[in-house]
C-alpha cells in the first residue's frame, strides 16, 4: 500500500507536467516550431508520394486547368545569346503573341520586363557605346553602322504582344519587385501603358515568396502593403482573375499545399516561340488551352527557392531540394485553386489547430498514471503516437497544419516521468518493507512479495523441499534454574547465528518453536543445486557458529549449548496458511513431521546431524556424502522405520580446547 506522501508526490509532479505542457503548447519555442516544421515536411513528403499524379476533387482544378510552367531556360540563353535579356522585347512580345492564341485562362510572368524600351536602349547603344568602341579598337567603321538597320519602332513587338493578348481577352499578370534598398523595380512606361489598357485584364502583382528562418519556403502572402502599393502575390492576383468569387471564399495567406498535383513539366520558351513562328495554333492549344500560364526563369542559375517536398518539379533528382521559384508560385496557385492556404498553426488561440494540439498533449499526459504498468503504458504510448500521426496526416489532408511536437515531447516526459516516479517510489517502498518486516520474514519470502511472484491470497502449492528440524538440548531444564531476562538474552544471541545460517544457504526460516527452529529449503526461489545440499551445509554451519557461540557464551560464565538437527526431503504444502486477518508463509506435511522425528534421534544416537535415506540419495557433492554414517533403520515415534545416516565432527574438527560441545 502506497503512503499519502506517495500519492502527494505523484499529484505534485501530474500538476508539474501539465503546466509544462501547456506552456509548451501555446507558448512560442523556436526548437517546438523547427521540430513541426520538419515532422510536416515528413508528411507532406509522405501524402506527395501517395497522391502523385492525382488532383483533388471539387476544385477549379482538372487536368485540363492545372498551372503550366513556360521555362526560360538553358536553351533560350544560348539561341539569344545574340541580345541580353534587356533587349528581348522581340521575344517577350512574341510569346505574348503566342498566348493570344493559346487562349489559357490567364498568363503570370515571374520575371521583370525591362525598365526601358527597346528603341530607347538600342540607340543608346548605337550613339554611345558603338563610337567608343571604334575608337578604342581602331575600326572607325564601326561607328557607321546605318541607323536605318534598326529603324525606330523595330522594339514594339512587346507593346503589339501586350495588345494580342487584349484583343483576344486573355488576362496578364505581371510580376513586381523591389531592390535590396526598398526600390521598386520599374518597367518601360510604354509597357505599363499598354498593360493597363488592358483594363480589368492586366495588372501588377508582386512576386514575393516567404523563406523560413531554416531557408525553405513553405508559406505565401495573398496581398503584400508597401509603401508604393499594396498589391496580391502572383499566384493570389491570377486565381483572382480565373475566379473572383472562388479566391474570395478562400484563405490566401497560410502554408503552401505540397502534396497535390503531379511534377511540373514546363514547356520551354524557344518551344512556344517556334510554335508561333510555325503558326502551329493547335500545338499552342493543346499545351495552353484554358490552364493558367507561368512563365519564369528555369535554367536554375538564379531565384532558387528549398522546398519541403521531393518530386515537385519532373528531371529534378530527388535529393535536389531547391527549385525555381516560378514553381514555388505554380504551387501556390495549384492551393489557391483548391481550398485556398493551410491553415498555419496559431498559438494563444483557443480555436483552430491549437485546440486538438492541447487536447492532445493534455491526454498524453494522462500516460503519467500508467507508470505503475509500464508495458500498458509503452503500448498505449504507441498507440496514441500512431493515433496522433494519422490525425495529423488527415489534418494536413484537410488544409491543416497541426504541431505535433508539444504533444510528442510532453507524452514522452509523461511516459518517463511516470516510470521514474514509480522506480523511484517502488524502491523506497521496498526499504521500508525491508525495514519493517525483513526482520518477519526470510529474505528470500520478502523479494518474492515484492517482485510479485507470491501472493497474499491464502494457498500452497505442492513442492520438493528439504526440511531442517533443530532443538536445544535440556533447554527447559536450563529455564528453570536461570532468569527469564537470561533466557531470553540466550536464545536472541543463539538465533541471531541460527538464522543467518539458514538465509546464507539460500533457506527459508519458517518459525522458532520455543528453543527450535524449523526451516526449509527449495521455495520459495530456486535453489542453486539440490535442496538437500543446501540444507546439509546450512546445517554444518550451523555447528559451526554455535562453537562460536560457546566460546563467547564460556566467557561470560554460560553453560555451553548442545543442539541435534534432522533433515528430510520430500513433498510438502509450501504457501500462506492462516486466516485473511492473520496467516503466515510456511510449510506443512509429512516431510515436516518426519525432519521432526529424526532431529528427535539425535538425542540418543550421539550424532549431532541426522538425515533420512532421500537426504542421502539427493546429495550431489561427494564430500558431503562421505562424511555421512550408515546407522540403519530406526523407528520412529508414529510411522515405519526410516534409513537414517548420521554425521559427528572429526578429532580435527572438536574445540581447539578438546571440548565437544555437540550432543553425542
Amino acid at each position: 500500500m502506497f503512503t499519502g506522501g506517495d500519492h502527494l508526490i505523484r499529484t505534485m509532479l501530474f500538476v508539474g507536467l501539465l503546466l509544462f505542457g501547456v506552456a509548451f503548447s501555446w507558448g512560442h519555442w523556436p526548437v517546438t516550431e523547427r521540430f513541426d516544421r520538419v515532422l510536416w515536411d515528413r508528411i507532406s513528403n509522405l501524402l506527395r508520394v501517395q497522391h502523385l499524379d492525382t488532383l483533388p476533387k471539387k476544385s477549379l482544378l482538372t487536368p485540363h486547368q492545372d498551372p503550366v510552367v513556360v521555362g526560360v531556360d538553358a536553351e533560350a540563353e544560348r539561341l539569344f545569346q545574340d541580345r541580353p535579356q534587356p533587349l528581348w522585347h522581340a521575344h517577350w512580345g512574341d510569346f505574348f503573341q503566342a498566348m493570344a492564341l493559346a487562349k489559357p485562362s490567364v498568363v503570370g510572368v515571374d520575371y521583370i520586363l525591362p525598365a526601358s524600351s527597346y528603341d530607347d536602349l538600342f540607340h543608346h547603344f548605337l550613339s554611345g557605346y558603338l563610337p567608343r568602341l571604334a575608337q578604342v579598337s581602331g575600326k572607325p567603321e564601326l561607328a557607321d553602322v546605318a541607323f536605318s538597320e534598326f529603324p525606330p519602332g523595330y522594339g514594339s513587338e512587346l507593346r503589339l504582344g501586350l495588345l494580342s493578348m487584349l484583343q483576344h481577352q486573355v488576362p496578364l499578370v505581371l510580376g513586381q519587385f523591389w531592390d535590396q534598398k526598398g526600390q521598386e523595380f520599374t518597367i518601360d512606361r510604354s509597357t505599363l501603358g499598354a498593360l493597363f489598357a488592358m483594363g480589368p485584364l492586366g495588372d501588377l502583382a508582386y512576386l514575393y515568396v516567404p523563406v523560413g528562418s531554416d531557408g525553405i519556403s513553405r508559406a505565401y502572402l495573398g496581398q503584400i502593403t508597401r509603401p508604393e502599393a499594396q498589391r496580391r502575390t502572383l499566384a493570389a492576383r491570377m486565381a483572382a482573375m480565373i475566379d473572383p468569387k472562388h479566391i474570395e471564399k478562400k484563405r490566401t495567406s497560410g502554408l503552401i499545399d505540397y502534396t497535390i498535383g503531379a511534377p511540373f513539366k514546363s514547356v520551354s520558351f524557344v518551344q512556344v516561340i517556334e510554335w508561333l513562328k510555325k503558326r502551329d495554333v493547335a500545338a499552342l492549344e493543346a499545351h495552353f488551352q484554358g490552364r493558367p500560364v507561368l512563365l519564369g526563369d528555369t535554367a536554375g542559375y538564379l531565384d532558387l527557392h528549398q522546398v519541403p517536398v521531393a518530386n515537385l518539379v519532373d528531371g529534378i533528382p530527388v535529393e535536389v531540394d531547391s527549385v525555381p521559384g516560378v514553381y514555388v508560385h505554380a504551387q501556390a496557385l495549384r492551393t489557391l485553386l483548391w481550398r485556398g492556404m493551410m491553415t498555419p498553426p496559431e498559438r494563444f488561440q483557443l480555436w483552430g489547430s491549437s485546440l486538438p494540439m492541447l487536447l492532445g498533449t493534455l491526454l498524453l499526459c494522462g500516460l503519467f498514471w500508467l507508470g505503475r504498468t509500464p508495458m500498458a503504458a509503452l503500448l498505449t504510448y504507441l498507440a496514441l503516437l500512431t493515433a496522433g500521426w494519422w490525425a495529423a496526416k488527415a489534418a494536413v489532408s484537410s488544409g491543416v497544419a497541426v504541431p505535433l511536437t508539444a504533444p510528442i515531447v510532453t507524452g514522452t516526459l509523461a511516459l518517463l516521468l511516470g516510470l521514474g516516479a514509480e522506480g523511484v517510489i517502488s524502491v523506497l517502498e521496498r526499504r521500508r518493507l525491508r525495514t519493517s518486516f525483513g526482520s518477519y520474514v526470510s529474505p528470500q519470502v520478502l523479494e518474492q512479495i515484492q517482485t510479485g511472484v507470491i501472493h497474499p491470497q491464502l494457498g500452497g502449492v505442492k513442492m520438493e523441499v528439504c526440511v531442517l528440524m533443530s532443538d536445544i538440548r535440556s533447554f527447559t531444564t536450563r529455564s528453570e534454574h536461570q532468569p527469564a531476562e537470561a533466557i531470553v538474552s540466550l536464545l536472541n544471541q543463539y538465533f541471531t547465528q541460527m538464522t543467518e545460517s539458514v538465509h546464507a544457504h539460500n533457506g527459508t526460516l519458517d518459525k522458532f518453536i520455543g528453543d527450535g527452529i524449523l526451516a526449509f529449503y527449495g521455495a520459495p526461489g530456486k535453489t542453486i543445486v539440490t535442496p538437500s545440499d543446501d540444507a546439509f551445509r546450512s546445517a554444518l554451519d550451523m555447528l559451526k557458529r554455535l562453537d562460536q557461540l560457546n566460546i563467547r557464551l564460556k566467557k561470560q560464565g554460560i553453560e555451553p549449548i548442545k543442539i541435534g538437527i534432522g533433515l528430510h526431503v520430500g513433498s510438502a504444502i509450501v504457501g500462506h496458511v492462516g486466516s485473511n486477518i492473520r496467516h503466515e508463509y510456511t510449510v506443512i506435511g509429512d516431510t515436516v513431521n518426519a525432519s521432526a522425528r529424526i532431529e528427535g534421534l539425535t538425542k540418543n544416537v550421539g550424532y549431532p546431524i541426522l538425515c533420512s535415506d532421500d537426504v542421502f540419495k539427493q546429495l550431489k557433492d561427494p564430500n558431503l556424502r562421505e562424511r555421512l554414517t550408515a546407522l540403519g533403520a530406526m523407528q520412529v515415534k508414529g510411522r515405519e522405520a526410516i534409513e537414517v545416516y548420521g554425521w559427528k565432527p572429526e578429532l580435527n574438527e572438536l574445540d581447539a580446547r578438546g571440548e565437544n560441545n555437540h550432543d553425542t
